[in-house]
């Protein structure tokens, strides 16, 4: 399950050691290694790996608005290939769930999967 680590403030000028990040953000140290292997930078090359908290935030931060992407009419999230696509037009269906909200699912037409949206009677 991802996190967005949103309440957690750093230090913007302070340096962080793995071991900080790990207690801080409540990670493993493997989740560390992984950041990193996509695109967390270090400070230098030397171990233990030291990490800028400016740049520790801005990297959460970038990674949180690479998921949001304004969706055209029409267009859905798909939950397996996590891209927006307009749905099979056959598999499309309405469903008005529990708290009277409107929500409109399908399957992707490229991978499959499903896609669902809440939908507004105003927008659509």
């Amino acid at each position: 399950m991802s996190r967005s680590y949103k309440g957690i403030k750093l230090k913007k000028n302070r340096v962080y050691l793995g071991e900080d990040l790990q207690k801080v953000f409540i990670v493993s140290a493997n989740t560390i290694s992984n950041w990193i292997k996509t695109g967390l930078q270090p400070s230098d090359d030397k171990r233990p790996y030291v990490f800028r908290g400016g740049q520790v935030t801005s990297f959460l931060k970038a990674r949180r608005e690479r998921t949001k992407i304004e969706l055209r009419p029409g267009e859905f999230n798909c939950t397996g290939c996590k891209s927006a696509v307009f749905p099979d037009v056959e598999t499309l269906g309405l469903r008005v769930v529990t708290n009277g909200a409107i929500m409109a699912f399908g399957y992707c037409c490229e991978c499959g999967c499903h896609v669902r949206k809440f939908i507004s009677e105003a927008k659509e």
